[in-house]
């Protein structure tokens, strides 16, 4: 997956990258402030959301 978003030229999958990080960073910050459950159904969630994300761009090109 890491490979694949530097290699990709698509600045759309630069960008989702970007913002991959950007969740991940929230979802620990969130493993801090709440219980374990609560963050691990937050990062279900995620990376769901990062698997709808994955296949939309499939779907684009």
């Amino acid at each position: 997956m890491r490979r694949r978003c530097t290699e990709a030229h698509n600045p759309s999958f630069e960008f989702s990258c970007h913002t991959e990080n950007q969740l991940k960073l929230a979802i620990l910050m969130t493993q801090v402030h709440f219980s374990n459950r609560l963050s691990m159904n937050l990062e279900i969630m995620f990376l769901n959301a990062m698997k709808l994300l994955i296949s939309l761009q499939i779907l684009a090109c």
